[in-house]
């Protein structure tokens, strides 16, 4: 189905989606009519994808403000 990849996978459940994610897959696509039932589970869903989101782009932001702290520092002295 995934022609040996851990990409491209579709899934009925959020158990499925879990057990792939936790398993290296990182293209999955929930394939289920949205029912009222699940709802509060598809929200709990979308809030852990959007707060991962939030830290890695806070991460990179930093990583980012590090080097330029660093560049801005220490270039003059190379140029010099």
């Amino acid at each position: 189905m995934t022609d040996g990849t851990k990409r491209r996978i579709a899934v009925s459940t959020i158990a499925e989606a879990e057990f792939y994610a936790d398993n290296g897959f990182d293209d999955i696509i929930f394939a289920s009519p949205i029912v009222k039932e699940r709802i509060s589970k598809y929200v709990v869903v979308v809030v852990v994808v959007v707060v991962v989101i939030v830290i890695v782009v806070v991460f990179c932001l930093a990583v980012l403000q590090m080097v330029v702290r660093h560049v801005s520092y220490y270039l003059p002295h190379y140029l010099s």
